[in-house]
């Protein structure tokens, strides 16, 4: 649409408002996911300019930032277990300032906001403790602790956080030991000018007393402290180098020795460092990661970068004017599915770059084995099938619409066959959309899904699972590569079903030739001998078939063409004859013709556009269905 610079852009955030200082997104899901080892991540931090909290999910495959709007202050945002809320603070590290702890939802309303109710609280942090219940740990203040009196005057705390609510807070010990507790309590650090620790009860000073900050401490079993300091002697003397203020991340086990340094990218160093969350520390055989603010020279933190501890290589993951206390969240399963199940392959039903059929079918292929178990209906066909069924109206029984656009009479029958018959054990009837205008396609969309995407392969070669899936396929498949954000909306509350507004009918549009039948007169054959085969196929299952003509506008009644993809219509009427012989042939087999070869009843109000109902058209439709299907059964 347009080349060259462009003047004076207008950047607008996720709501769709103009943003002055935009923040832009610097890494993908999927090499974020070769980091954490899972899609499921997400990072929350502070945009310093609007002190708003901000947040990215990387089980989108088109990651978008989203700030939650509000007057609150927000600092220190700390992810809940199971990544659903976050806590945080309206004070931060290294000042005495009045602060609150809050937890809200991590969605773009930040809602459900709760206030902790107690005097002062700051930098929160969840734990679920040894015995399994969650709670909230926070401190009394975040001043600077090299008083040690002073710091023994504060205290630590943690708050019971259950279904949305805090419970009654319990102080846990005298020191404000804000870097992190363990689950046992049994070791603490904090830093604010000095890395203090408290280990089996016993209050110690680490690194030789010199100055350190940004402590965090891991939740594994290595109970590793992380932390920024100030190119002292101690890190001098490990690193075999000198470097300047917070030009390293180090690392120190659980005795306070120190085990590893990283260096900043050249013209960076650190802040606002903390291991990242969850992920890699529920397994010692997984690489550590760390996420931190990259600041430039200029004192601004410009990005932030997740860190690799293990291997020093360093993902940056966003940029802006002032990027503050990131903190990365993410669960990975991996370690629970067995080995002989490939995590490359197995429930990989979208790849990096996927057409629209792909995200579409991403979800539906996780809503179809999730509920198996349930299916007795299984509606197959193409986007007119998707917008023109509505699964959970049919009364008939438990139903899921796998219609999707880019498709060919092929594909709809793969799926009705290949995983209708070996993956549904109830399966009673197959609705399939009989679209005469698309016979001019044999198999070029399905080789685009089945040749391509190894999802659908690794199913075949394991007969589409007719003997049973293996245990963590259906975490294979959540955790594969995602589909955006925007394909879950529509199609995953749905079963499938993408609700459509009333836009009407408009102009008879024919895209591509009219009278392709003529130049290709054997794929309407090809066709027809591809649905007799599979009624054949149904008949001796004792499955039902359901084909349904769906209606398109009316208009084209007065045209050449039977249809949006043209078809001349004395060739229609033909094919429209040919099927309901079958119908006749084949006892298991129904037309259901809302088309009418265009004196149908559906109105320019129950229409989406020119070949689409709306969603008023559809429950019109759904309705006639369910009707046929009871009498069916």
């Amino acid at each position: 649409m347009a080349y060259g610079k462009i003047p004076n852009p207008t950047w607008l955030g996720s709501n769709g408002n103009e943003v002055s200082n935009p923040i832009l997104l610097l890494a993908s899901s999927l090499s974020v996911k070769k980091r954490t080892g899972t899609f499921d991540s997400k990072l929350v931090f502070r945009n310093d300019v609007t002190g708003n909290l901000a947040f990215v999910n990387y089980s989108s495959a088109n990651p978008t930032i989203v700030e939650i709007q509000d007057e609150l202050d927000a600092y220190h945002p700390d992810v809940s277990p199971d990544g659903r809320k976050v806590a945080f603070c309206t004070g931060m590290e290294g000042t005495g300032t009045v602060s609150s702890v809050y937890v809200r939802n991590l969605d773009s309303a930040g809602s459900d906001l709760v206030k902790l109710n107690v005097e002062n609280a700051v930098i929160p942090r969840w734990k679920v403790l040894d015995i399994g219940d969650t709670v909230i740990v926070y401190v009394t203040s975040a001043n600077d602790n090299r008083d040690g009196t002073a710091f023994l005057k504060q205290s630590t705390w943690q708050v019971p956080f259950v279904n949305g609510k805090f419970g009654t807070p319990k102080k846990l010990f005298d020191g404000a030991f804000h870097g992190g507790v363990s689950s046992d309590n049994q070791l603490a650090v904090t830093g604010a000018r000095l890395l203090r620790a408290r280990v089996d009860g016993k209050d110690s000073l680490w690194y030789n007393g010199e100055q350190a900050c940004n402590v965090s401490l891991s939740k594994d079993v290595q109970r590793r402290t992380l932390f920024l300091d100030f190119g002292g002697k101690t890190g001098t003397a490990f690193s075999g180098e000198k470097y300047g203020v917070h030009e390293r991340i180090l690392e120190a086990d659980s005795a306070g020795r120190l085990t590893r340094m990283i260096p900043a990218p050249e013209g960076y160093s650190f802040d606002h460092s903390e291991w990242a969350l969850w992920n890699n520390n529920t397994d010692a055989d997984n690489a550590p990661l760390a996420v931190a603010s990259l600041t430039g020279v200029n004192g601004s933190h410009k990005k932030l970068a997740v860190v690799n501890m293990s291997d020093s290589s360093i993902l940056e993951l966003a940029q802006g004017d002032e990027l503050w206390h990131p903190c990365l969240w993410s669960v990975s399963t991996e370690f629970h599915i067995p080995k002989d199940v490939d995590l490359d392959s197995a429930g990989v039903y979208l790849l990096p770059g996927g057409n629209v059929a792909g995200e579409i079918l991403r979800v539906k292929m996780e809503l179809m084995w999730k509920n198996a178990e349930q299916i007795e209906y299984f509606c197959v066909g193409s986007s007119r099938m998707a917008n023109g069924v509505i699964p959970d109206s049919l009364t008939v029984g438990y139903a899921m619409n796998m219609g999707h656009a880019y498709n060919d009479m092929n594909a709809s029958i793969r799926f009705a066959r290949d995983y209708g018959f070996n993956a549904l054990p109830n399966l009673k009837a197959i609705v399939i959309s009989l679209d005469f205008d698309l016979w001019q396609i044999k198999t070029d969309f399905s080789k685009m899904i089945f040749d391509v995407v190894p999802g659908y392969s690794y199913d075949s070669s394991h007969y589409y699972w007719k003997y049973g899936m293996p245990n963590g396929f259906i975490e294979a498949v959540e955790h594969s590569f995602p589909a955006s954000e925007y394909s879950w909306m529509v199609y995953g509350a749905s079963r499938g079903f993408a609700d459509t507004d009333i836009e009407g009918w408009g102009p008879a549009i024919i895209e591509g030739m009219v009278n392709w039948d003529e130049l290709y007169p054997d794929r309407i054959q090809w066709n027809l001998d591809l649905l007799r085969k599979f009624l054949i196929e149904t008949q001796k299952r004792n499955i039902s078939v359901v084909g349904v003509i769906f209606p398109q506008n009316p208009e084209y009644a007065q045209t050449d063409s039977w249809g949006c993809h043209g078809l001349q219509r004395s060739t229609a009427q033909w094919v429209r004859d040919s099927v309901f012989a079958m119908a006749e042939q084949y006892q298991n087999f129904v037309v259901m013709d809302e088309n009418k070869m265009g004196s149908h009843d559906y109105s320019d109000q129950m229409a989406h556009d020119t070949d689409h109902l709306s969603t008023e058209g559809a429950a019109q439709l759904t309705s006639r269905l369910d009707s046929l299907l009871l009498g069916m059964q």
